[in-house]
């Protein structure tokens, strides 16, 4: 067994050899799957909970809230995140009746977003198994709800000369 080092400034390679293995290579370099949605995203409530009531529904839903390590948390640990649970479940009903709404077009669209399939924010799990030009039901998304409306869904397809060229 022998050990080959390659030093990266060693490698030289011409304009031409590089477009020339993209061209027999082109199949490998593709764009990522890329879905264009309408978003409308639903204001949250302004409502204000008072410690009766967000110890009331804390102690409904005291599973929900544990440290990382499985330990529960105390009602003061938990307390934003129990109030924001809470003004989510109050907030559903509106969710609802806005996705109603939006899927008869009677509301607009808030913004239109382009995401890809390694996206980290929204639903993936959903949005990849909707049809186009699907909305979907009320989504939670950074505490909030969101209706989306799946616009268009763009394949991967073969990269052109410039986008592969880096890789």
């Amino acid at each position: 067994i022998s050990t080959v080092t390659l030093d990266a400034n060693e490698v030289s390679a011409s304009e031409e050899a590089l477009k020339a293995y993209w061209e027999k290579n082109k199949a490998n370099y593709l764009t990522k799957k890329s879905y264009t949605l309408e978003l409308l995203n639903i204001p949250a409530s302004q409502t204000k909970f008072d410690d009766k009531t967000l110890e009331e529904f804390y102690a409904q839903e005291r599973h929900n809230y544990t440290h990382p390590d499985g330990k529960l948390m105390s009602f003061e640990e938990a307390k934003t995140k129990v109030a924001t649970d809470l003004r989510l479940k109050n907030d559903k009903k509106s969710a609802l009746e806005s996705f109603l709404a939006f899927k008869k077009g009677e509301l607009n669209a808030s913004e239109t977003k382009v995401i890809f399939d390694d996206d980290t924010v929204f639903p993936l799990d959903k949005i990849q198994v909707a049809a186009k030009d699907e909305v979907l039901k009320p989504l939670i998304v950074k505490d909030n709800y969101v209706v989306i409306k799946v616009k268009e869904i763009k394949f991967p397809e073969p990269m052109t000369y410039e986008l592969a060229k880096k890789d």
